[in-house]
């Protein structure tokens, strides 16, 4: 026996299998990964809190002269620039 439901919000297809109901929410309503881990894994290197840095963004003493890739994809360089050490785009 099939039927539809409304579970929390989403309409999914049940199918009963003897006394067990399985429950299956199509591949378009399944929950998207959050930003936050999408976007660590196009940028390096990473704030402390496994954020991605942005140009302009002051980078730590141990970043000083390494280059790496934004949060907005582009290529970042740790330079000694006024008003201190940047991430300045390249």
């Amino acid at each position: 026996m099939t039927g539809r439901w409304l579970v929390v919000g989403v309409v999914v297809d049940a199918v009963m299998l003897g006394t067990v109901v399985v429950l299956a929410m199509p591949a378009a309503h399944q929950p998207a990964r959050p930003a936050a881990t999408v976007r660590a894994l196009d940028c390096y290197p990473l704030t402390r809190a496994g954020a991605c840095y942005q140009p302009g963004a002051f980078c730590p003493p141990a970043d000083h002269g390494v280059t790496g890739v934004a949060g907005d994809g582009a290529t970042v360089t740790c330079l000694d620039v006024s008003p201190g050490w940047l991430w300045d785009p390249s």
